[in-house]
């Protein structure tokens, strides 16, 4: 008995809280209120988007939903498959002034209402930055600066890099950062920035690599590499006959692509079949060792 009575109240508190639901959320009739069209963002950047919801509109069932678009002016037209009560909008690539709003009708009745629009302006992205100047290759643990042409309206710069490999900062048109003391390839970029919008990124490639301490104009004295750039085959000249002299090729990444020795004073490298990039020369003999960048055109 004590079993049935539990049970019967409990199928009495569920009619209750029905009936309640019901009398608090009817099926629509008459006009419904559509009420105002809230943006998440009325300002966005080219590839940006918004989402839209309708601020005071009428909850009831038997509602149904249109979002419609108005595009510089040009009228309203319906939001193919925009019909509930919220929308996002797909990404926007073109500098726009955009209005929306959403028709609700009630089924019930047949009637509508629209809700009063918002108006969303996408803001063209500034222009990107011209190429990055500065080495392709940097000796661990030395300071170097890169630099790209100011961008007309842009207020400053924002520059990237991996953290571990260089240390620095700047929001100016140049950069000057200081080399880890560890070795590898990393990507260095830039955007401008218009106090509003972010351009796409310019990037670099770049490597660091250990260096013996001989400095370019005395590295030019004993090894000469030319043609360089080259589209086919170039030639290190050494000052004298080698002996046991090891070349190492190695690509951006710093992936090992050939490694030759010679006993010459010249040495012959083909880079016909090598696709077109930087590439950086080890060169190893009793001296000590060389770094050397070669491009292939």
């Amino acid at each position: 008995m004590k079993k049935q009575l539990t049970l019967f109240a409990f199928l009495l508190l569920v009619i209750i809280c029905n009936n309640a639901s019901a009398q608090l959320l009817t099926t629509c009739s008459g006009i419904p209120s559509a009420g105002t069209t809230a943006a998440s963002s009325t300002t966005i950047c080219q590839t940006g988007s918004t989402s839209l919801l309708l601020a005071g509109a009428s909850l009831d069932p038997g509602l149904t939903y249109q979002w419609q678009q108005d595009t510089n002016g040009g009228g309203f037209v319906n939001i193919a498959g925009a019909t509930s009560a919220t929308y996002n909008t797909p990404v926007l690539y073109s500098p726009l002034v955009l209005q929306f709003r959403c028709v609700v009708t009630c089924t019930a009745s047949g009637l509508s209402a629209t809700s009063i629009p918002v108006t969303v302006n996408v803001k063209n992205n500034p222009p990107p930055p011209g190429a990055i100047t500065g080495p392709a290759a940097i000796c661990s643990g030395a300071t170097v600066t890169f630099a790209i042409l100011p961008v007309a309206g842009a207020v400053s710069y924002d520059w990237g890099y991996t953290t571990s490999h260089l240390t620095g900062s700047s929001t100016t048109n140049s950069f000057t950062a200081t080399a880890s003391t560890s070795t590898g390839a990393f990507v260095l970029t830039v955007r401008t920035f218009d106090g509003f919008c972010y351009s796409v990124y310019r990037s670099k490639s770049l490597v660091i690599m250990v260096c013996n301490g001989i400095n370019e104009e005395e590295e030019a004295k004993d090894i000469i590499i030319a043609p360089n750039p080259t589209e086919s085959t170039t030639t290190i000249t050494f000052s004298e006959e080698q002996k046991n002299t090891t070349v190492l090729i190695s690509d951006i990444l710093g992936n090992t692509i050939q490694q030759l020795t010679t006993n010459n004073q010249q040495l012959i490298l083909d880079m016909s079949s090598l696709a077109k990039g930087i590439y950086f020369l080890q060169i190893n003999n009793d001296k000590g060792r060389v770094n050397k960048k070669l491009i292939k055109q």
